[in-house]
C-alpha cells in the first residue's frame, strides 16, 4: 500500500480543509516528526507546499503552519489551542511543568505563567487511559486529579477546564476565560 509521510498528508489536509481540521492534522505530525514549540516546523510545511506544487489552499496552509505546535498532545487541545486564539486570549506556554518554589506541582496543558492562569483540556480520553491497570477505579481517577488541581490552587493558580461542549458553544468558553480576566 502507497502512503505518504506525516508532514506531506498534514499539508495536503490543511490545504483541502477548514482551519481547526487541518490544525488537528498538523500538530499531530509535527509531534510525530519531533517538531516542538510554536512555528517550529513551519518552514517544512511550506517546503512540502512547494515541493508538491500546491496550488489551492496554500494561503490555508501558512496559516497552519504559522499556528502549528508540535508540542500539543491531543486533537481537543489544538482545537482548544484555536478556540484560545479566536476569542483574543494571548497565545499561551504548552506543556509546562508548574512549580511551587522548587517543588514540582503538575504538568499542564496551556499556562500563563505571568498570569498565574492554567487552561486543562478535559477529554475522556483521560480519564479512561489512566483506567487500563487494574487496580484503579474511576474513583481513584477522580480523587487524583482533584487532588492535583488543588495543588495548583493552593500554588496561586487560576484554573479552567475546557471540554468538547465548550469548543462546540464558544460562548461558554468565552465565559469561563473572562472569569478568570484571560480575555476582555
Amino acid at each position: 500500500m502507497r502512503t505518504t509521510d506525516p508532514l506531506r498528508t498534514a499539508t495536503e489536509i490543511a490545504a483541502r480543509t477548514p482551519f481547526v481540521a487541518g490544525l488537528i492534522t498538523a500538530d499531530s505530525a509535527l509531534r510525530h516528526e519531533r517538531y516542538r514549540g510554536p512555528g517550529v516546523g513551519g518552514e517544512r510545511f511550506m517546503e512540502v507546499a512547494r515541493a508538491i506544487a500546491i496550488r489551492r489552499g496554500t494561503r490555508r496552509v501558512r496559516r497552519v503552519a504559522e499556528f502549528a505546535d508540535g508540542n500539543a498532545e491531543s486533537a481537543g487541545e489544538t482545537w482548544t489551542r484555536a478556540a484560545l486564539e479566536h476569542l483574543g486570549a494571548p497565545p499561551p506556554e504548552l506543556q509546562v511543568d508548574v512549580l511551587d518554589g522548587r517543588v514540582w506541582v503538575a504538568r499542564v496543558d496551556f499556562c500563563w505563567p505571568a498570569r498565574k492562569i492554567i487552561v486543562e483540556f478535559d477529554g475522556e480520553k483521560k480519564y479512561r487511559a489512566a483506567l487500563r491497570a487494574p487496580e484503579r477505579t474511576v474513583e481513584d481517577v477522580v480523587i487524583e486529579e482533584k487532588k492535583r488541581e488543588d495543588r495548583l490552587r493552593e500554588a496561586g493558580w487560576a484554573i479552567v477546564r475546557v471540554v468538547w461542549g465548550d469548543l462546540r458553544e464558544p460562548d461558554r468558553l468565552r465565559r469561563k476565560l473572562r472569569r478568570v480576566c484571560l480575555i476582555a
